[in-house]
């Protein structure tokens, strides 16, 4: 898209998102900003990117489970996840009786 013909701002806001889409902090910013100049350009490539437009925010993924799973080192559990280096959210509920 930054080769096409479309306006310079459009293409600053694009790189923009493109630099720092894994940056969850201002992401609805720089989303909402994207949608705004795209919406302003009439280009086919403008009119195809906003057709995608929800997933220009970077979502936030999560793990919900009680203490049983994440007790479950050394079976594919809880341990991997965590040593994947993957951007997630785990929340391991006390449920031991």
């Amino acid at each position: 898209a930054l080769n096409e013909d479309i306006d310079d701002e459009v293409k600053a806001v694009l790189k923009d998102w493109l630099d720092n889409k894994e940056v969850g902090e201002g992401s609805r910013e720089r989303a909402d900003k994207v949608i705004k100049v795209l919406e302003e350009d009439n280009s086919e490539i403008c009119k195809i990117i906003l057709s995608d437009k929800e997933f220009l925010v970077k979502r936030s993924q999560w793990i919900f489970g009680g203490d049983g799973w994440a007790y479950d080192i050394g079976y594919g559990g809880l341990d991997h996840v965590l040593a994947s280096n993957e951007n997630i959210n785990v929340l391991v509920f006390d449920t031991e009786v």
